[in-house]
Formats: structure tokens, sequence, C-alpha cells
């Protein structure tokens, strides 16, 4: 019998004797950095751009080759690799490579951070 217990502080869920965190769970944040199975290409940039990187307006009014072209999955990523541009992850470069189709969809992403950041800061 597996026995879990949420670690409010920490952040972790304990099953057992193994520790998997929270957003881990969640967001399934590294198995989807780190998966060879999900690329960002320049159409998906566009899409999460075309509805400023809400979730929710794409899930609603998407047209289906938009809803086609791109999953939840894909959208996460994107969020988490702008999230970790914005906040100078340092192997944020082998991550962009590995998930990424080619160079100018690693600038077309890095354009997406720029701009977000600078919204924050206004």
């Amino acid at each position: 019998m597996h026995i879990f217990r949420i670690h409010e502080v920490l952040g972790l869920i304990v099953f057992g004797g193994s520790r998997i965190s929270y957003f881990e769970t969640k967001w399934r944040k590294y198995n989807i950095l780190y998966s060879e199975v999900i690329m960002i290409n320049k159409k998906k940039i566009l899409i999460y751009r075309k509805y400023d990187g809400n979730l929710d307006a794409w899930a609603r009014i998407a047209t289906l080759d938009e809803k086609e072209s791109m999953s939840d999955d894909d959208w996460y990523l994107i969020d988490e690799l702008i999230q970790d541009i914005i906040i100078s992850r340092p192997n944020i470069e082998e991550i962009l490579k590995k998930n990424t189709e080619d160079k100018e969809t690693i600038n077309e992403i890095l354009n997406v951070a720029i701009e977000y950041r600078r919204k924050a800061q206004h």
C-alpha cells in the first residue's frame, strides 16, 4: 500500500519512499522539457503568439487547424521555455536546441520572451 502526503513547504508528494515534485506531476514539466517526442516549430509559436499565451482563449476559439497543429503539452512546453528564458536558466540553449525544430523557431521563442519581459516591466 502506497501512502502519500503532501509537504506544502517543500512542494513534494511522497509515494512510499520516492519523492515527486507537485509541479512535475501537475504540469509534467520535466517530462515535457526532456521529452524527445514534443518538438516546437514556428507554426506553434505563431499560434501561441496569436492567443497571447492564453491557453483558455486557444482552447475556446482556435480554428480546427490550430487545434490539430498543437497540443496542450506543446502549449505547456512553450510556456516553460519562455519562463526559463526570462529567468535566465543556465542550460536554456541546450533545452531550446533539443525541443525546437530549427534556429528560426529558437529566435521566435526568444522574441516572444523579450516581448513578454518588456510588457511585464511597464
